[in-house]
């Protein structure tokens, strides 16, 4: 679903809204998320399915986009569809994917925290989530990562959002790693894809490695807010 979405926030950002990519590229793509979303089979790590903070982010994203080249081309009710459906999407976005009863965060007046992934639109009935290579069942509610960074990078949510700001402390306490050269970041909680116990390559199953990219990531907190411009 990412790879159905980003590339229409690509055209939309290169400024291709003539017909030939509206209607061979950017309307299908539109009518398959329309169709197929918010719900994903692989998230971005493509291990495991279901209502994915990066994965949403990326639809809404990628609907808003099309909304306007589709009125670009003259295709009003097109237009109006994707954006109602990027507005319904984005008005559930916390009910779909925070959690208010989560072990990670029990302050009193917290505002709860995004889960790395919800198989369903709950994200308080401790589902127990298979992470996949090895890494074992967990509570989803303590399997977390920072795709949901993604709403603050495509505009979606400000930076400022206080589940935003609390879930970035969740997951500097949960992922985070500081090294000789500066912070770095695993890909969730419990991830069993990397070197073993014994510092081993990975044979099936693991603890997980950092992954450096992920400083970027992170540092996207102190940009303003994303390039869509527009309430969503």
């Amino acid at each position: 679903m990412d790879e159905a979405s980003y590339p229409m926030v690509l055209a939309w950002q290169l400024g291709r809204t003539d017909t030939e990519t509206w209607t061979k590229h950017v309307r299908p793509e539109a009518e398959f998320v329309m169709s197929h979303g918010p719900v994903t089979q692989q998230e971005r790590w493509e291990e495991v399915g279901g209502y994915s903070p990066s994965t949403i982010a990326a639809e809404i994203a990628g609907l808003v986009c099309a909304s306007d080249i589709a009125r670009k081309n003259g295709a009003i009710a097109d237009a109006e569809r994707y954006m109602k459906t990027a507005d319904d999407w984005a008005a559930h976005i916390e009910s779909w994917m925070v959690t208010t009863t989560g072990h990670l965060g029990k302050g009193a007046g917290e505002p709860g925290y995004y889960i790395r992934i919800d198989n369903n639109t709950d994200p308080n009935d401790g589902f127990k989530l298979d992470t996949r290579n090895g890494g074992g069942v967990w509570d989803e509610r303590d399997v977390v990562d920072a795709g949901f960074l993604e709403f603050v990078r495509l505009g979606i949510r400000p930076a400022s959002d206080p589940i935003i700001r609390h879930s970035v402390e969740i997951v500097d306490g949960a992922i985070r790693v500081e090294t000789p050269n500066g912070p770095s970041f695993y890909r969730y909680s419990h991830d069993g894809y990397g070197e073993t116990y014994f510092g081993g390559p990975w044979q099936g199953e693991g603890i997980g490695r950092t992954w450096p990219i992920f400083t970027g990531s992170a540092a996207s907190m102190k940009l303003p807010r994303g390039t869509m411009r527009r309430r969503i």
